[in-house]
């Protein structure tokens, strides 16, 4: 089988939940399939290191634009491609593409997200009728008006309710038009079925790979002294899911515990997170190049999100690191995760406390939550379990003789 692979980006340096998706699931079809890889590159990303780059047949960059200018965001809110899709729709991607599907011939073509929207009369012009799947990291009409909502500046409120529109009209889209699109949780598949009964929707979990958080060698659990955020900080989510927990809760919690740490683990913190650092008890590292001995050292993670969508790779992480999760319901939303076996979950800042608290007090909670979080991750979300699920559902879209 030979599969194109288009996304947004580029994949290393594997450190967010996008790229651990994209690779994941790329690199699994490469072990399988001869799969060419074709994204934006990032600036200063430099080329694949070669132990990465080994599965794939080919990897092709397009350097991307960075940044959108005013006729940018006046196109995106009067124009047929919302500004969030028009920032990845350019002519060298658009040349890159022609010049690929006229010199090569493919069975699928596996595009990442609504973003890419803008190919879509270039891949269906493809030779040799490739089919067609959209994956969906998240449902992106749904995570703006969530944003829309949240908002409360009137003018940014109006611009993401008008994009929120728009994105869903390219969602449909999708939706009618190509051979299947995939999503992350049983929650989201509804969802778009609801929309679109007659939609072929597949689920194809976010995943982890339990090997490389195997055997960390983590202290006695009375020993740990610390709770961790760990996400991409320069996500509005993330950012006011942190403020709130550092702001409205962690004061109370630190004044029980005067000795634990909050560590606050990711990538490109704004101002208004490296301030938090001021708060007693808590650390701000920016990016980290390896999250694992953070993990190994926390008693906890925290998941304290109250906007946004998909389900969190971080959450995988940490229970495949053998770490107990506290999260709001929205955070674990389309996790097959159960409340208090698996996972706490909390919405109110006072149940959150009581939460945290749980597990700071409790040796044994912590103990009995990470075995069972480990053992779901183990049977359920490892990487090669859901590449597995996805080769499968590419080759049922093959017509006997194409198979052949």
């Amino acid at each position: 089988m030979r599969i194109l692979f288009v996304t947004a980006r580029q994949f290393w340096p594997v450190d967010t939940g996008g790229k651990l998706r994209d690779f994941h699931l790329a690199r699994t079809l490469a072990e399988r399939a001869d799969v060419t890889y074709l994204g934006f590159a990032d600036v200063d990303g430099g080329p694949c290191p070669a132990d990465l780059a080994r599965p794939f047949k080919q990897i092709i960059m397009e350097p991307l634009r960075r940044g959108r200018s005013p006729v940018d965001m006046m196109r995106g809110l009067i124009g047929k491609l919302p500004a969030t899709v028009l920032k990845y729709t350019t002519d060298g991607m658009s040349q890159r593409l022609r010049q690929l599907l006229q010199t090569e011939t493919f069975d699928v073509i596996q595009i990442e997200g609504v973003h890419l929207a803008g190919y879509w009369n270039i891949l269906k012009s493809a030779r040799g009728r490739p089919r067609i799947v959209s994956d969906w990291h998240n449902i992106e009409s749904e995570l703006m008006a969530r944003f829309a909502t949240n908002a409360t500046n009137p003018a940014i409120k109006f611009y993401a309710q008008a994009t929120a529109k728009r994105l869903r009209v390219l969602e449909d889209m999708l939706l009618a038009e190509g051979d299947g699109v995939l999503v992350a949780s049983t929650r989201e598949r509804q969802a778009l079925l609801a929309r679109a009964p007659g939609a072929s929707v597949h689920v194809i979990e976010n995943g982890v790979d339990t090997a490389h958080y195997a055997n960390l060698g983590r202290p006695a659990v009375s020993t740990k002294p610390n709770i961790i955020f760990v996400g991409s900080m320069d996500y509005h989510a993330n950012i006011d899911a942190v403020i709130w927990f550092a702001s409205e809760l962690w004061p109370a919690i630190r004044a029980d515990h005067p000795t634990l740490q909050f560590k606050i683990v990711g990538r490109a913190p704004p101002k208004a997170i490296q301030a938090l650092a001021a708060l007693p008890g808590v650390i701000v590292t920016g990016g980290v190049p390896d999250v694992r001995p953070f993990y190994r050292d926390a008693l906890a993670a925290v998941v304290p999100l109250r906007v946004g969508g998909g389900t969190r790779l971080k959450i995988l992480e940490s229970m495949a690191a053998g770490v107990p999760v506290v999260s709001t319901t929205l955070g674990a939303e389309g996790l097959e995760a159960v409340p208090d076996r698996d996972i706490l979950l909390a919405d109110s800042g006072a149940a959150f406390r009581v939460a945290v608290g749980r597990l700071i007090d409790d040796d044994a909670e912590q103990t009995r939550l990470a075995r069972a979080a480990k053992a779901l991750v183990a049977s359920t979300y490892d990487w090669s379990a859901v590449g597995t699920r996805l080769f499968a559902i590419h080759r049922a879209n093959l017509d006997p003789a194409r198979a052949a």
